[in-house]
């Protein structure tokens, strides 16, 4: 005999999932980590395949500075739900901050594939690249980021930076005049200039 009415009348497992992500959010926005923790966990839990639960989780992780089971998390949700760049963004982040750069530049550069004109992931790229001491592929990042967001003051002074690394600081002044006639009080703009 089967009771249909009352089968009606349970939860499933995406309404289970659903209010802990809920819960989850609200949770983590009144401060209550702990909390907001096991409530996506609980979502998860309920819906595996959930990417929205997985990233919200990660989102926390990486709020917590738990870098290395936010990358986890971040590279499950992407997995799940590749559309998302957010998730992709989050990934590559938390995994510069494991001290992974490979991976990070891997993710990337699948962004740029995707979106060539994509002044976020040229901006990245080229951070890590001055982190690890190659001046020309960061100036040619920055360069492409600032030429995609030319009103990016941190993006124009970062450029700067690497122009003077290189050893280019004619260059750099050159940069930096056009940004300090927008905003002639930048304090970062008028001390890269002083540098330069």
């Amino acid at each position: 005999m089967n009771d249909t009415g009352s089968s009606s009348s349970l939860e499933t497992s995406p309404d289970i999932a659903e209010a802990a992500l809920i819960a989850g959010y609200a949770l983590r926005d009144s401060g209550a980590g702990t909390d907001a923790e096991s409530s996506f966990r609980a979502a998860i839990s309920a819906a595996p395949a959930n990417g929205e639960a997985r990233g919200a989780l990660a989102d926390l992780l990486a709020e917590l500075d738990r870098w290395v089971e936010a990358a986890g998390e971040y590279r499950i949700a992407a997995e799940l739900e590749p559309f998302r760049t957010d998730w992709q963004y989050g990934l590559a982040g938390a995994l510069e901050r494991t001290g992974d750069h490979a991976a990070a530049l891997d993710v990337w550069n699948a962004l740029l594939a995707q979106r060539p004109d994509n002044a976020m992931a040229h901006r990245a790229l080229a951070r890590i690249h001055v982190a690890a001491a190659r001046h020309g592929q960061a100036m040619e990042h920055f360069r492409e980021a600032l030429f995609l967001d030319p009103g990016d003051a941190d993006t124009a002074v970062e450029l700067a930076d690497a122009l003077i690394a290189s050893g280019d600081p004619l260059a750099a002044v050159e940069t930096l005049q056009p940004l300090l006639r927008r905003s002639p009080g930048l304090s970062a703009g008028l001390l890269a200039l002083g540098r330069a």
